[in-house]
């Protein structure tokens, strides 16, 4: 077996058997039950994308959207970004490439990618390409047996999507100071959505208002069996209010069927870690995002 430009080729019969499929070609057809999550999402957007094969394996694929997906530009940026299946070098290389033109041809500001920390090989190459570490983080999981209501006085709204003005209000204060440089990113951006949008986000996410009397004094977003964020506004932190949120949110999940809570924590945030950990989630797997600048669209995404 040969190894030429990323594709592998059988020495015997001289049959390239790594390829690339438009998602415009009918053959795509044939490997959609291999992303179908991720086809149901693209196609809806119509983003148009690259799936990488080889034979009837599918390797991974490259699209190109726009925000506000990943939150890091303002509402309407081109991005480009990188899904993996399978971590050969190969295969890797030939999604970089793609990627590339995948970038170029719709003028993309950047180029992401997500890995866990069990390839470095592809991490290596994903910096020899360009890319650069944007932000590491832990994901937990905590089982949901035997969860019960936490004793608090603290009370949970559920926002609509008219709450939005007041959930930009208190989201800024709330991420002040945090390692967590992709939420950083995300309430940064979010603010800049145009309202029809970011009402639309709301009424897709269960965003709640956490009141002590009638005073706000956090925010917890979920999102399906996700913890997406759980933030205590600076004038109320100390107070235990972190580890209430966390503890009624796992009981919120388990209400809900859910057999697993997830969350996502920076692993520079080793306080929240400490009292995940102490609530009984466990590290899963440690995920690193990575992104490329796409000059002459560079911006510094960590000012």
């Amino acid at each position: 077996m040969l190894e030429i430009a990323g594709c592998r080729i059988d020495s015997a019969s001289r049959v390239v058997t790594i390829r690339l499929i438009s998602s415009q070609d009918a053959d795509v057809e044939n490997f959609a039950d291999q992303f179908l999550g991720l086809r149901t999402v693209y196609d809806q957007a119509k983003f148009p994308y690259s799936v990488l094969v080889d034979k009837q394996t599918v390797l991974g694929l490259v699209v190109a959207a726009r925000e506000p997906r990943e939150l890091v530009q303002p509402a309407g940026s081109p991005f480009a970004q990188i899904h993996i299946f399978r971590h050969s070098s190969p295969a890797v290389q030939r999604l970089l490439d793609e990627s590339k033109r995948l970038a170029g041809s719709h003028k993309a500001a950047f180029v992401c990618c997500v890995i866990d920390d069990k390839n470095p090989e592809t991490a290596a190459l994903l910096e020899k390409a360009g890319f650069a570490l944007f932000d590491d983080s832990f994901k937990m999981g905590c089982p949901l047996e035997a969860v019960t209501q936490p004793p608090t006085d603290l009370t949970f709204t559920r926002a609509t999507p008219q709450d939005a003005p007041l959930i930009l209000k208190h989201l800024v204060p709330v991420m002040e100071g945090s390692a967590d440089h992709l939420m950083q990113a995300s309430v940064k951006n979010i603010g800049k959505l145009p309202p029809a949008l970011l009402n639309s986000i709301v009424g897709q996410m269960e965003v709640m208002f956490v009141r002590r009397k009638s005073a706000i004094v956090g925010i917890l977003s979920l999102t399906g069996p996700a913890i997406s964020m759980v933030g205590v506004v600076p004038s109320e932190r100390g107070k235990g209010y972190g580890r209430t949120i966390t503890q009624w949110a796992v009981w919120h999940l388990a209400q809900e069927g859910h057999p697993r809570a997830w969350l996502r924590v920076s692993v520079e945030n080793k306080p929240a870690i400490r009292i995940y950990e102490s609530l009984g989630f466990r590290i899963a797997e440690r995920m690193k995002y990575y992104l490329k600048k796409q000059p002459p669209y560079w911006q510094d995404f960590k000012s």
